[in-house]
């Protein structure tokens, strides 16, 4: 309900699924406010944020590590760069939005319809560099084929693979286990963007 009395209704899925409480949630909000009026500038890490990387490593024992980004195209742009370092490799297969800096904007470099199946057609790349071409190269949702098809064409050259695991419909059977494989075999770090997805395909209680 909005000041005016308006109903206001979200079909972008709560930030595209970023704000998994839902808006205006009363104990997010008192923590805000108690933050703000306590002063919340810092040049380095508040306690908070320790705290909240212990708790994500507790739910998420995988995890070595957590890093914070303000937005999920940052999230993703550092991944994609501590990938690239971490495999030697600039080439990035991509399935799925991730955001709008270069590295991904690139993929329009050298086809204008290249992010048109990604979720956001048109989107232009002026200002990305034009020696990013063919360093991102989009394959579609459940497409295996298309993703070992980029492998052929482009040998021992791709050294990420980022993508949403979960988008409008459900991973075909064996999808997301042959994307592991093809990473696990062309030595690729394999990034999962799950802005969208978040906490909600596997139920964890929060105490």
């Amino acid at each position: 309900m909005g000041p005016r009395g308006n109903h206001f209704y979200d079909f972008a899925q709560m930030g595209v699924g970023s704000c998994v409480l839902g808006y205006a949630d009363d104990d997010v909000n008192r923590a805000v406010i108690s933050a703000i009026q306590n002063g919340s500038m810092t040049s380095l890490n508040c306690y908070e944020e320790v705290e909240l990387a212990e708790r994500l490593i507790e739910l998420h024992p995988w995890a070595g590590m957590v890093r914070f980004s303000r937005t999920g195209g940052e999230a993703c742009a550092i991944a994609v760069r501590i990938a690239r370092a971490a495999s030697g490799k600039s080439k990035v297969a991509f399935c799925g939005y991730h955001g709008w800096h270069d590295w991904y904007l690139s993929a329009n470099l050298a086809s204008a319809s290249s992010l048109d199946g990604q979720l956001l057609p048109g989107l232009e790349p002026i200002g990305v560099p034009r020696e990013l071409r063919e360093t991102a190269l989009p394959f579609n949702y459940n497409r295996l084929d298309e993703l070992e098809s980029l492998v052929g064409s482009y040998p021992d050259q791709i050294g990420v693979i980022i993508m949403e695991p979960i988008r409008g419909s459900s991973p075909a059977s064996g999808f997301l286990e042959g994307v592991r494989e093809i990473a696990n075999r062309i030595r690729a770090v394999l990034i999962f963007d799950e802005v969208t997805s978040g906490f909600r395909m596997n139920l964890v209680e929060f105490t």
